[in-house]
């Protein structure tokens, strides 16, 4: 074999081999999972705070109402009238949607809040965190806040 047809075998495995060995060097970075459920409450008690329905804050008065977000997709809690929990979805805009709650709230003798945190809950349409507050919005100028514990 003579020499340029060497060196143009060597330059065509040269043209092949570069971009598989620069494309084994590429390192994808994915969002960090953690980050995101931290920046979300994954994982963190909340405690309402208060529910602002229909242009009056409904505070709990003795019996505090408390929720989770058990992973990314489920969320679970306690009232004063009994349990419930649930499934969600935030998308990477913080829009919230409520896809199903059940309870086992009955008509009980509490502050009044159960109900209507239940309520509301259903229409959740966006949430923020800011520290140790989370705030769901929901319908019109509703909303509710949460503090961790």
């Amino acid at each position: 074999m003579n020499r340029s047809k060497r060196y143009g075998v060597l330059s065509i495995l040269a043209i092949i081999l570069l971009p598989v060995a620069f494309a084994s060097c590429i390192l994808v970075v994915e969002e960090d999972d953690y980050d995101r459920r931290h920046r979300r409450g994954v994982g963190v008690d909340w405690y309402v705070e208060v529910v602002f329905y229909k242009s009056q804050a409904i505070r709990p008065t003795s019996n505090e109402a408390e929720f989770t977000f058990v992973d990314e997709t489920n969320f679970e809690g306690v009232t004063a009238c009994g349990n419930f929990s649930g499934t969600y979805e935030i998308n990477d805009r913080d829009e919230f949607y409520v896809h199903s709650i059940e309870s086992s709230v009955a008509t009980c003798d509490d502050d009044g809040i159960s109900a209507i945190f239940l309520n509301e809950l259903a229409y959740a349409e966006a949430v923020d965190r800011d520290d140790n507050e989370l705030r769901i919005e929901t319908r019109g100028d509703n909303y509710i806040l949460l503090v961790d514990k």
